[in-house]
């Protein structure tokens, strides 16, 4: 083997552990150790194998082109091999690695073309591959801890579309390129931290194409959720007045029966008195949200208690107050039910501090510990895509007057707090 086989080795290599950091999140195949083991060395001894063209194209940069499009297509046959993805989403993340391996290829050259003397000089000459090692070691290793987690928060998986797809193929293009052009140790200064600065803005563009997508789903998700919590409403409002109006009319007509047994009337209003729920907090939207909900829940034997004026909340637009009721008691109803029978309960607090009100939700919780920042586990198993949207409506109800939401949980108890500043 000689240096220049050699060198395409540790290329793919480099590109192989570059994509891991993109691909890590993902699911991956059963049998997964033994699948990424047969493939990677398969990809090693074909990347070997394309060296040779080398020998038979005189044109170097044409046979360069070659083997780097080779390196990455093998890099893409072994992540479709082992990762269960669309094909879009693996060539996508394909593209990141390579990009990030061109970046701290770049770096590494410059490094070793720093004018430090003939001894150093010498020394890069003779040990410049395992600088380059050394160097892919370390910068992934810091791309891994100060980006890693990150990225696999984005969930890109979610938000690829053509015009990823169109990026991935422009970084492809510029990686190669930039391989076929400014390769090699005597890679000029400018060349490195041009190719340096290429590949970092083509992954930018990636990732912030990434961001606004998620964005804009998340968007949709937010309208098509108020659209239902203000039909709901509507709905809501009708059922608890009508309620209402047929219990009252129902007691009356009781009162003036006199065939009935004690325990048969007892029975009776006791039954009526279930879906008879009436609040009287100051606020006719609260009201018909809290009495709604404590129907709903009343089979699950969930208690519903609610202190202070909501008057004060009249400064509100309508469609905030709903917005932020509903997916306040919503959320806490969906943890409720699942609380053990003595700890079923939604306690509701409305404060007056003055130019502020601060709305607390208290219920029962036995998930880990939220900090602040964080979102409790989702309720909703089947919609964890949606896991979050209550939450950051109530968040934007708040920021709309001035005032934020805060969340927390010690393990027994979730705290969901609301600051509102007066008009």
């Amino acid at each position: 083997m000689n240096e220049y086989t050699f060198v395409r080795v540790i290329v793919m290599a480099e590109m192989l552990v570059g994509d891991i950091l993109f691909f890590y999140p993902y699911r991956k195949r059963s049998h997964f150790a033994i699948r990424f083991s047969v493939s990677v060395i398969v990809s090693l001894g074909l990347a070997l194998a394309s060296s040779f063209i080398n020998l038979a194209v005189e044109d170097y940069h044409i046979a360069l082109m070659f083997e780097s499009l080779i390196c990455y297509i093998l890099c893409i046959v072994v992540f479709v091999i082992c990762f269960d993805l669309k094909f879009k989403v693996t060539l996508a993340l394909c593209c990141s690695g390579y990009a990030l391996e061109h970046i701290i290829y770049q770096l590494s050259t410059l490094f070793q073309n720093l004018p430090f003397g003939n001894r150093y000089a010498e020394f890069m000459t003779t040990y410049h591959h395992i600088v380059e090692v050394c160097f892919f070691i370390v910068f992934y290793a810091i791309f891994f801890f100060a980006f890693g987690r990150r990225i696999a928060k984005l969930d890109t998986e979610k938000y690829y579309n053509n015009m990823l797809n169109a990026f991935a193929i422009f970084i492809v293009i510029v990686c190669i390129l930039l391989s076929i052009f400014s390769g090699g140790i005597e890679t000029s200064v400018l060349d490195s931290v041009y190719a340096i600065i290429a590949c970092f803005l083509a992954l930018i563009l990636q990732y912030s194409v990434v961001s606004v997508s998620k964005l804009h789903m998340e968007n949709e998700y937010m309208r098509d959720r108020l659209k239902q919590d203000l039909e709901q409403y509507d709905s809501m409002k009708a059922a608890v007045d009508f309620i209402n109006i047929k219990c009252h009319d129902i007691r009356k007509e009781l009162n003036d029966i006199s065939s009935c047994t004690p325990e048969h009337l007892s029975s009776l209003k006791s039954a009526i008195d279930l879906y008879d729920v009436t609040y009287s907090t100051g606020n006719d939207i609260v009201n018909t949200i809290l009495a709604n909900a404590t129907m709903h829940l009343s089979e699950y034997s969930v208690k519903i208690t609610f202190s202070g004026n909501a008057g004060l909340l009249d400064f509100m637009d309508d469609t905030d107050l709903k917005t932020l009721m509903l997916n306040c008691v919503t959320n806490a109803g969906d943890a409720a039910k699942e609380a053990p029978k003595d700890k079923r309960y939604i306690s509701i607090t409305l404060a007056d501090k003055g130019e502020m009100l601060v709305l607390t939700e208290k219920n029962y919780y036995t998930g880990p510990v939220i900090t602040a920042g964080k979102l409790p586990p989702s309720t909703k198993k089947k919609d964890g895509q949606r896991h979050g949207l209550g939450l950051k409506s109530i968040d934007i109800v708040a920021r709309k007057y001035h005032g934020n939401m805060s969340v927390t949980g010690n393990g027994s108890e979730f705290i969901l707090k609301i600051a509102l500043m007066r008009n």
